[in-house]
């Protein structure tokens, strides 16, 4: 039986961005081969998890306090720890090495994008023994420990729901320039130009600080493109309500190009038809659905007769490929497919 620490950014249900780290660390609680997971989070919010799970917040009011935090926290639980494991990013990996080289504990992380710091390619090569990513282009470098093993949706929440479609395109994230949401709005310009139509595109998700400009730009690029009326800039909303909300749309449009992104994955999981550019969607998809959803990110004309083609499928086709949408993330990207991988790997690594 092991007793593991498990860091993260946020241990919170209701937050907008990471709520799916509390069904991660419920996931690994659930393993036969662990007794007790101490969770180092930023910051705790609302949350249900099982009587082995122990949450500690190590934020403290600057940065500073917060490595003072962390390292109470290793140096408090340092000899029952078995592992270490750091799910997304952070400085985590390296903060740990010393104890990863005087203490012989293992180290492991769960990463996904498509940038590599120089800190983070320091980590990958001297700090970890093994990286998990999601596509063999989620984490874009050739190194012996990198494990690809598909990412953690958890289908149980996210399902197909019968809803009458209330708007055309949606999509889902924080404003932010890696997401492309200036190439979104462009298509649907394009889009109502070659075809005369008026698509109803809503934008759901959060504006951190630094993002706050790239925002403004966002609001004003709609306004020029004649699309106030139509394309909405609205606020996030809760994982529980996101299946829904889902529903209620026709398509799913991303043009982030960061790694496999789980909100695609999510729409997938609800049957939601997606349109997108990404590499790393085209490596977890057929031939014949490649041909229908990934689009040339520089070709107008691709992306807006794709986009047509969505648009204009039958109600049983359309039901037809949410269902295969649906079973591509249920066979190779569950929560607990992704945990068990992890461990397989884990347990195989410590032979």
């Amino acid at each position: 039986m092991k007793n593991i620490i498990f860091i993260c950014q946020a241990v919170d249900k209701n937050d907008p961005l990471l709520a799916a780290s509390v069904n991660w660390i419920k996931e690994f609680s659930y393993r036969p081969e662990i007794k007790e997971i101490t969770v180092l989070s930023l910051r705790a919010g609302e949350f249900s998890l099982p009587e082995n799970v122990i949450v500690k917040t190590i934020k403290g009011s600057n940065n500073f306090l917060t490595v003072i935090n962390f390292y109470k926290e290793i140096f408090r639980n340092l000899r029952k720890t078995d592992l270490y494991f750091i799910h997304m990013g952070g400085p985590y990996a390296a903060m740990l090495l010393p104890f990863r080289l005087f203490f012989g504990k293992k180290v492991y992380q769960w990463k996904t994008h498509s940038y590599i710091s120089s800190l983070m390619k320091f980590q990958a090569r001297f700090c970890l023994d093994n990286i998990f990513t999601a596509t063999p282009s989620s984490f874009a470098m050739n190194l012996d420990n990198v494990r690809v093993i598909g990412h953690g949706i958890d289908t149980d929440l996210f399902r197909i729901i019968s809803a009458e479609k209330q708007a055309d395109l949606i999509t889902t994230g924080r404003y932010s320039p890696v997401k492309g949401l200036d190439k979104i709005l462009d298509l649907v310009a394009k889009y109502n130009e070659k075809f005369r139509q008026s698509l109803v595109t809503n934008f759901y998700g959060p504006t951190l600080e630094n993002d706050k400009q790239f925002k403004n730009k966002l609001v004003n690029q709609r306004d020029n493109l004649a699309l106030t009326d139509q394309l909405f800039f609205r606020d996030p909303v809760s994982q529980e309500k996101l299946p829904s909300l889902l529903s209620q749309h026709k398509i799913f449009i991303s043009f982030n190009e960061g790694g496999l992104d789980k909100a695609v994955l999510e729409a997938m999981a609800c049957g939601l038809p997606i349109l997108t550019p990404n590499q790393c969607v085209t490596e977890i998809l057929p031939d014949h659905l490649k041909a229908l959803l990934i689009v040339d990110k520089d070709s107008f004309d691709d992306q807006v007769n794709k986009l047509n083609k969505l648009l204009t499928l039958s109600d049983q086709e359309r039901l037809s490929l949410g269902e295969e949408l649906r079973a591509i993330v249920r066979r190779g990207h569950t929560t607990t497919l992704l945990v068990n991988k992890i461990f397989t790997e884990i347990n195989n690594h410590e032979k």
